[in-house]
């Protein structure tokens, strides 16, 4: 009989899973430049020239407007795709290099696991940065706030399960037993 879903154990593979639909939202935010469109800005441009015609320095404002939509289209769009990109990448690039370190029954045993949990907590920290990187994005371009909501459950779901890789990740420092009477025949050295 199968297992509900909502009672089924998250895969392994779930925090890869979860990177990829990260990686997919992500790569097709920027190339619909966050969301941002110049036609919408354009239209509020002169929809704000025709609401204040009697401002005697009109044509001046309305040029300043049109310097920052430039400069948003060439400059501050293009640095933010490249910062966005650079973190999804360090987030997949991390959480791999150290989903490939596994703690070995040798003497390395306890630095192997300090650098597996090293670059699960980079990956972290990079999903952190993204989610502030994109906040920057929505408080400075002119775009729908709503829009970005999935992203942050996309992100915090990826926080969420490589935590959960990391928190299971203990069980390569706790002791084995090599018996299971060994921890009941410590107290009494007569049996």
């Amino acid at each position: 009989m199968p297992v509900p879903k909502n009672r089924r154990k998250e895969s392994k593979f779930e925090a890869s899973h979860n990177y990829y639909i990260l990686r997919d939202e992500v790569t097709k935010l920027l190339l619909n430049n966050f969301g941002y469109s110049q036609e919408k800005y354009d239209k509020n441009i002169e929809h704000f020239r025709q609401s204040h015609q009697h401002l005697p320095n009109v044509d001046e404002v309305v040029e300043r407007m049109r310097l920052k939509n430039e400069a948003m289209q060439n400059w501050f769009i293009e640095e933010e795709r490249r910062a966005v990109l650079d973190l999804v990448r360090n987030i997949g690039t991390e959480f791999t290099i150290g989903n490939s370190i596994f703690p070995s029954d040798t003497i390395a045993k306890e630095q192997e696991y300090i650098e597996r949990r090293h670059h699960m907590d980079m990956a972290i920290s990079c999903c952190f940065a993204l989610k502030q990187e994109i906040q920057d994005v929505i408080r400075i371009l002119p775009v729908d706030m709503n829009k970005f909501m999935r992203f942050s459950e996309i992100i915090d779901k990826q926080i969420a399960l490589i935590k959960g890789v990391r928190q299971a990740d203990n069980r390569f420092m706790k002791p084995k037993n090599k018996g299971k009477n060994n921890e009941n025949n410590k107290g009494n050295p007569h049996e």
